[in-house]
């Protein structure tokens, strides 16, 4: 759409802004608006998200739903999700995902075949920042401490290892839901940057993999795999430091990593531990598959 600048004064120009934008975000005469100079143009915020209020979902007889349902909801934008469900385990069902994620949402209502879900804090843009770190921090933890735990075949590790992931994926999900909602301001695209998070939410899931292989195993990985396994995570950590402080010398240099990582996987002999060598190869790929999108955000 297109606005005509009106003159106020000698040095004031003006715009109105889209009604359907004010409808939905509920702006009203007096209210504060951010406006940040960007590369392309300006950015209006209100430093509230989209008012998405109330969303009705009916889980009953379908409790293997219930947690991505809910995650679909919250990830885009809604602040209250009114579920309703039949019996005690779905209800414990209910219990069990918010104990495991959605920052800032509470069960703040529940009666025998109804629970009222609803946001009673949310983080700041700063916080964002901070929180969308932690999700590296976490990739790169879970990647030095899983070679340490492969090679040592510790089984008390893997378990700790493997609810680590939870961690990651409640920080993808608030993020994707400021993404979503609110959008930010530090990268070209919010919706480069969902697909990021989105990615390396996976990426989590691939070691959460790895170590639950590893888990039911007899014996350890061969020198070899494992050796693999650590080149992997190098890559993981040259992705965080490429994402963070971005050149495309830095992108090359991962590219190069790349095809020298495939090459070594493909020499690799190891019939014991098929599906390791498998995990740790999605490991590189999806780091690999990133770089694409990560330009787009950068360049």
């Amino acid at each position: 759409m297109k606005r005509k600048v009106v003159q106020h004064g000698p040095s004031t120009l003006t715009v109105s802004l889209p009604v359907d934008w004010v409808k939905d975000f509920g702006i009203k005469k007096g209210d504060e608006i951010t406006i940040e100079h960007m590369r392309n143009g300006l950015f209006l915020t209100t430093g509230e998200g989209r008012q998405k209020g109330s969303k009705t979902l009916n889980v009953r007889g379908m409790p293997e739903i219930i947690n991505k349902a809910i995650s679909a909801i919250y990830k885009s934008g809604f602040d209250e999700i009114v579920v309703e469900y039949h019996g005690s385990d779905e209800l414990q069902q209910l219990h069990n995902v918010l104990l495991t994620g959605y920052i800032g949402f509470e069960i703040v209502e529940e009666t025998k075949d109804r629970v009222v879900i609803k946001k009673v804090s949310e983080p700041s843009e700063e916080e964002f920042k901070t929180l969308f770190r932690r999700i590296f921090h976490f990739l790169l933890s879970l990647a030095e401490d899983g070679v340490d735990a492969a090679r040592s075949h510790d089984k008390n590790a893997y378990q700790k290892l493997i609810l680590r992931d939870q961690n990651i994926n409640k920080l993808a999900d608030f993020c994707r839901r400021i993404v979503n909602k609110r959008g930010q301001t530090d990268y070209h695209g919010d919706t480069a940057l969902y697909h990021i998070i989105e990615q390396l939410e996976k990426i989590g899931d691939v070691y959460k993999d790895i170590n639950s292989y590893l888990l039911e195993q007899r014996s350890a990985p061969p020198e070899k795999a494992i050796t693999l396994y650590r080149k992997a995570n190098e890559m993981m950590r040259e992705y965080n430091d490429l994402f963070f402080t971005f050149t495309l010398q830095k992108a090359n240099a991962l590219l190069k990593d790349y095809r020298k990582f495939v090459r070594d996987a493909d020499a690799l002999e190891d019939s014991s531990h098929p599906r390791f060598t498998y995990l740790v190869q999605s490991i590189a790929r999806e780091i690999y598959n990133l770089l694409g999108v990560t330009m787009i955000l950068h360049l």
